[in-house]
C-alpha cells in the first residue's frame, strides 16, 4: 500500500492494514491520517444513518395514567368508599361529599331514659356516643331515629332526623318550656368521637324499640 506525506511528499509503502490508523512523518514530523488516502473526499465508503433512539418511556407513562384514570373512574364509587382514600382525598383539600356512612353510632354507650317534666308530660332523652370513621376532622351529621310499634315490634311508626345539640343539663330538660342548646359545630377530630344527646319531644304513642342511624347532615 503506497502513502504519501501531504506536507513533505515522502512515499512509504505499507505492506499492514492501515485504515483509521493516525501516522507521524519521520521526516517533517506532520499527522495525518492514512484513511483520508485509502478513500478520498469523492470516494468515502456510505455509511449508514444512526438510528434514532426510541423515546418509548413518556408514552409508556401516559399509557399508565390513561389506565389508571380509566379504572378509577369505572370503580369510582369502589374508590369513594374506602376510608383511607376519602380521608387522603379530604386532607389535601378535595371537596368530597358527604355521607353518612362515614359515621357509626357507638351501639353498646346508646342509653335511654324517660323523664317527667314540671307540667306531668314525659320526653324520651337519648344519650350514647358517635364514631368519625374517617381520618380526618369532620362535622357532626344528623342522627335518624326510627321508632316501632310496642305490639308489632316489626312496623315503623315514625322516624324522625335530629341535629346533634350541645349537651344541656338535666334540669333543663325538665322545664317546661325547654330551651333547645345551640347546634353542635365543633368539628370531630379523625378517628374519634362524641358524646350525644337527644331529647324526643313529642313522643309517638305506644312505642316500643328503636334504631338510631347517622344521616346527611342539613345545612347550619
Amino acid at each position: 500500500m503506497h502513502l504519501e506525506c501531504p506536507n513533505c511528499q515522502i512515499n512509504y509503502e505499507i505492506t499492514h492494514d492501515v485504515e483509521d490508523v493516525l501516522f507521524v512523518c519521520h521526516r517533517c514530523g506532520f499527522e495525518f491520517s492514512a484513511t483520508d488516502q485509502l478513500y478520498p473526499e469523492d470516494k468515502q465508503p456510505e455509511l449508514a444513518p444512526v438510528r434514532k433512539t426510541a423515546h418509548i418511556w413518556p408514552w409508556f407513562v401516559v399509557m399508565l395514567l390513561l389506565v389508571i384514570s380509566s379504572g378509577f373512574w369505572l370503580q369510582k364509587d369502589a374508590w369513594l368508599d374506602n376510608r383511607w382514600f376519602r380521608s387522603t382525598l379530604i386532607n389535601v383539600g378535595f371537596d368530597m361529599p358527604l355521607r353518612a356512612k362515614d359515621w357509626r353510632i357507638v351501639s353498646e354507650s346508646v342509653r335511654s331514659v324517660w323523664i317527667t317534666r314540671n307540667d306531668d308530660s314525659r320526653v324520651l332523652l337519648i344519650r350514647g356516643k358517635i364514631k368519625n370513621l374517617l381520618a380526618s376532622d369532620m362535622l357532626l351529621p344528623n342522627i335518624e331515629i326510627t321508632f316501632f310499634s310496642k305490639t308489632e315490634p316489626d312496623k315503623q311508626i315514625a322516624r324522625y332526623s335530629f341535629e346533634i345539640d350541645l349537651p344541656s343539663s338535666g334540669k333543663l330538660v325538665r322545664r317546661v318550656p325547654y330551651s333547645r342548646p345551640a347546634r353542635d359545630n365543633m368539628p370531630v377530630r379523625g378517628l374519634g368521637s362524641r358524646a350525644f344527646t337527644i331529647l324526643v319531644d313529642p313522643v309517638p304513642e305506644a312505642i316500643g324499640d328503636f334504631t338510631l342511624t347517622p344521616s346527611l347532615r342539613t345545612s347550619g
